[in-house]
């Protein structure tokens, strides 16, 4: 517990360090992020010397082809923690790359979007997907495609802080808005604002829904300062309905925790949700979400508070759950797993199913049709491994 707390006071004290150091340029990072083909081929993308690079594996993460670089001129790429490049695939096989590159001014950026059409061999010049090129932050951007193929690129903006500050107004935390493309990636029509008053550097996770519209579930910054989750139903015109409050653990902080949820479809009921709360039961947290009465389940807490458990993801296939997270150890860290059999109403308990001694980037889950795969990227090598297996 007491390096639970020295982990939340280092959040208070150094909120722009924070900020600002997932920004700087690295020579290689440990931030990737994964995608299987129809054809059971990994996908992965990452970032090395200023550049986004793709390559791809055909028998489960062993070995990688060449990798193909994306931006032919390097830059500066956020690729550390919450930020990451994304990689998605289109409905006839294009690959799309989406990253926050850093600019000059501290914490401002813009949000890059490159596609491929011949099957990763090569990548289109990238653009910038927010229209707004005001020298401000455009970051911590995420990647989805829908079922009818069109691309959903979300960011974390300040645009609004900004105008605000100009007429002397108070302005809690960001905004988030999202730039929609109908063309497969070809171009992207203006942005949406789907929200005041967001967390500032806390990834969003999105989700394609039934409808063909995406779920969007982000730290927000409610009444009092309140930093809890709202969830929300982006739609390629626009927000429908109203943002929804999703978690009421009422963590009052002035700093961004750098600690998104995850969100993962349900059935026709609605959605699963897990993230991080550090009010006073820090620790972190699964419930369901009721897609049509918006009504969230009482939160099942998870892991070792003791042992920093930290960024959780989740994966539903039909009635199965998965969660994953992070824990910390004096000798390693290590990666659990959680499942749940029937739509989370149950849980089996937690095992730890992989460790390693030196630097290591979050947990991610990947499906390949409906089998289920840990994402693991550590110092020692990149790992993907079979949760059935990993169970045993």
């Amino acid at each position: 517990m007491k390096q639970l707390i020295l982990l939340c006071l280092i959040w208070w004290a150094l909120p722009a360090l924070a900020h600002e150091e997932h920004t700087k340029p690295q020579k290689s990072t440990l931030a990737v992020s994964v995608v299987f083909d129809a054809q059971h081929r990994l996908w992965r993308a990452s970032v090395k010397s200023g550049q986004v690079l793709v390559d791809s594996s055909s028998d489960k993460g062993k070995t990688f082809s060449a990798p193909v670089i994306v931006n032919v001129k390097p830059e500066k790429i956020g690729a550390e923690g919450e930020l990451r490049p994304k990689i998605a695939l289109g409905l006839k096989g294009e690959i799309y790359v989406s990253w926050t590159q850093a600019l000059e001014k501290p914490y401002a950026g813009d949000i890059r979007f490159s596609r491929s059409l011949d099957g990763g061999r090569s990548f289109s010049t990238p653009i910038v997907v927010n229209h707004n090129r005001d020298l401000i932050t455009h970051r911590f951007d995420s990647l989805v495609v829908t079922y009818d193929g069109t691309v959903y690129v979300a960011w974390i903006d300040k645009r609004d802080m900004h105008a605000a500050q100009m007429a002397k107004q108070s302005y809690a935390g960001a905004a988030v808005y999202y730039a929609v493309s109908t063309d497969a990636g070809a171009s992207f029509a203006k942005e949406f604002k789907a929200s005041d008053h967001t967390c500032e550097c806390c990834r969003i996770a999105l989700a394609p829904s039934a409808e063909g519209n995406v779920v969007g579930l982000w730290r927000h910054v409610f009444d009092g300062g309140t930093r809890d989750h709202a969830i929300a139903v982006l739609t390629a015109n626009g927000l429908e309905g109203k943002v929804r409050r999703a978690s009421f653990g009422g963590w009052k902080i002035d700093a961004c925790p750098h600690h998104g949820g995850a969100l993962a479809r349900g059935g026709d009921w609605g959605w699963h949700m897990a993230w991080f709360d550090g009010g006073e039961r820090a620790g972190l947290f699964y419930a369901r979400m009721d897609g049509e009465a918006w009504v969230s389940s009482p939160p099942k807490r998870f892991g070792s508070a003791d042992a920093q458990a930290s960024h959780p993801h989740l994966l539903s296939v039909g009635e199965r759950v998965i969660l994953v997270w992070r824990e910390f150890s004096e000798l390693n860290s290590a990666i659990w797993l959680m499942t749940s059999n029937d739509g989370g109403r149950s849980w089996g308990q937690p095992r730890s199913i992989a460790q390693t001694s030196g630097a290591s980037d979050h947990p991610f889950l990947v499906a390949d049709g409906e089998t289920a795969f840990l994402s693991w990227n550590t110092a020692a090598g990149y790992r993907l491994i079979e949760i059935e297996q990993a169970a045993h």
